[in-house]
């Protein structure tokens, strides 16, 4: 079964929803957001051989999280990151 980068950010993006239903927003954020806000891209996908029969892909996906207040909310995002880590140390459950 081949997994692609398109299955890949759509249940990261469930599990961002699930996780922060209040922060994430499927958006541009050069369109603008309200914050808290928190937004994924998928960056570059580069691709390599594993060995002669398998191909190997690097996905990186970044996470932007924007806390309410600008100046002050140093807090709010090492919470969120703290989250992030703990969700992430396991494996990403994908719906394919």
């Amino acid at each position: 079964m081949t997994i692609t980068a398109k299955q890949i950010s759509h249940d990261m993006s469930l599990l961002l929803r699930q996780y922060f239903p209040v922060y994430y927003k499927n958006a541009d954020i050069t369109e603008g957001f309200d914050r808290p806000c928190m937004t994924m891209e998928v960056a570059t996908i580069r691709t390599g051989a594993a060995n002669d029969y398998f191909r190997h892909d690097f996905i990186p996906i970044a996470i932007y999280f924007f806390a309410e207040e600008r100046t002050n909310g140093y807090a709010d995002l090492l919470t969120v990151q703290e989250t992030l880590r703990r969700l992430l140390e396991s494996p990403l459950p994908l719906a394919g």
